[in-house]
């Protein structure tokens, strides 16, 4: 099975989905073998089922394309994990990742998308704390000025 895509109007809306092709060497998502394509396919089954279970969510935020912009932080949220590292990480080979955050990696994806700023920081949000809030974040990570 291959994962969905967006496609964009010229003003920026989505408006449908293509498939990518395969990878020839997939990218893992997990060191238990979960393939990033895999991992993806499995976060878009439980997006499906929260539209389901949710679907006044646009009228509730506010955000008429509410929808289109999770579907697009879930699609995006790991490709950090592409990095050579973090792969070798998951592999159990000599690696230098040094406990580094993948979500950090997945954001230039993000600011390559065609959409207006405030949607790309609603996404880069969504993927950053994908794991961890933002306080315990900021505790586990003070820059040195601090």
């Amino acid at each position: 099975m291959v994962f969905p895509i967006i496609r964009k109007k010229k003003n920026g809306m989505f408006i449908g989905r293509r498939s990518l092709p395969k990878m020839n060497d997939a990218a893992f998502a997990k060191s238990d073998g979960t393939t990033l394509q895999e991992h993806i396919n499995d976060c878009l089954k439980v997006f499906a089922a929260l539209k389901n279970a949710i679907p006044m969510l646009s009228k509730v935020t506010g955000l008429a394309n509410v929808w289109d912009l999770l579907f697009v932080a879930i699609y995006i949220h790991d490709f950090g994990k592409c990095h050579v590292e973090f792969q070798n990480l998951l592999k159990k080979k000599r690696n230098c990742w040094n406990n580094q955050r993948h979500e950090l990696y997945s954001i230039p994806f993000v600011d390559k998308l065609n959409i207006n700023d405030s949607e790309k920081n609603l996404i880069k949000k969504i993927v950053l704390a994908h794991h961890k809030d933002f306080k315990t974040l900021a505790k586990k990570y003070k820059s040195k000025e601090e």
